[in-house]
């Protein structure tokens, strides 16, 4: 899943930006910022801009603001809340994985997992032997500054909000130790 800054457009035809789909009350929102004029809009504190009429809440989820004049159908708007976060949608992403998984090749040398990826979107690991291992992200890892991916189940997952796009290895002291690692 990603989370997206949630843009809306203004319809010049009609003078009115409606705003749908917010995440907190209306109560919350603190201001609404013109992404493309970068200019605010509408504020709690400061009242309304120039070139703002009116201002009228339709439900918890709906806000419609009636303009007189200076925006176009272009214009992109973002809506700010009282704790500074913009309102986002959550969309969910598809894709294929590829397996990549595989067995230590030589004890106690690192080897690549994956090759740098500036495409990534997701990527897991985990650790499916009796012995330690230890990741490196964009670096040769050793027992002292690898990630530590503990016996029988130690993994990490990359997504959503950071995916390492460099070249991810793994040492392991044993030769033959196992790993599961997807990549998207």
């Amino acid at each position: 899943m990603r989370q997206l800054h949630t843009n809306y457009s203004f319809n010049s035809s009609t003078r009115v930006l409606t705003l749908t789909g917010l995440n907190q009350p209306l109560g919350n929102l603190v201001s609404i910022f013109n992404a493309t004029a970068n200019k605010r809009v509408y504020s709690v504190d400061g009242g309304y801009a120039v070139g703002l009429t009116s201002y009228s809440q339709a439900a918890n989820s709906t806000a419609t603001i009636a303009d007189a004049s200076g925006m176009s159908n272009s214009d992109l708007f973002n809506v700010v809340y009282d704790d500074g976060s913009l309102n986002t949608t959550t969309i969910g992403l598809t894709g294929s994985i590829t397996n990549s998984s595989g067995t230590i090749t030589s004890g106690g040398t690192s080897q690549q997992v994956v090759a740098a990826n500036t495409s990534r979107r997701y990527f897991a690991f985990q650790n499916t032997s009796d012995t330690a291992m230890y990741l490196g992200v964009g670096y040769t890892p050793t027992t002292s500054n690898g990630l530590l991916m503990s016996a029988s189940g130690g993994g990490v997952v990359f997504e959503s909000n950071f995916i390492p796009t460099q070249a991810i290895n793994v040492l392991c002291a044993t030769t033959g130790k196992t790993f599961v690692a997807w990549e998207a």
